[in-house]
């Protein structure tokens, strides 16, 4: 399991130091991350690999904004195992994985915010 790690200097830089700004963009994609979830696992199951490297991509840019560079990392792997359309890489396991430990960035930037 990936390590929990926020990159404040990076939020603060793509946020202008805006808390405000910051914790709207954290509730966007706290409200969103669960329909991405179902559609990507509905994508793995329909192995429809390019849907699954676009919805990727977008969280990926998301989580990048919030500072989430270690989970930013491992969604592009993902992203790129996708657009490779490897049959042999079990992508629901990994893309579990990734929602696991976006749940656990979001609490912990929510503490960080909330102080």
């Amino acid at each position: 399991m990936m390590k929990t790690n926020i990159n404040i200097d990076s939020l603060n830089e793509r946020t202008a130091g805006d808390r405000d700004l910051a914790f709207e963009l954290l509730q966007m994609l706290k409200s969103d991350y669960i329909n991405e979830l179902n559609v990507l696992n509905q994508s793995v199951n329909q192995k429809d690999y390019k849907n699954i490297a676009n919805i990727l991509h977008r969280i990926k840019s998301s989580v990048g904004t919030l500072g989430f560079d270690n989970l930013m990392d491992e969604i592009e792997i993902v992203e790129k195992k996708a657009l490779n359309f490897s049959p042999s890489d079990d992508l629901s396991i990994e893309i579990n994985r990734i929602f696991i430990s976006l749940k656990k960035h979001i609490v912990e930037l929510e503490k960080i915010l909330k102080t």
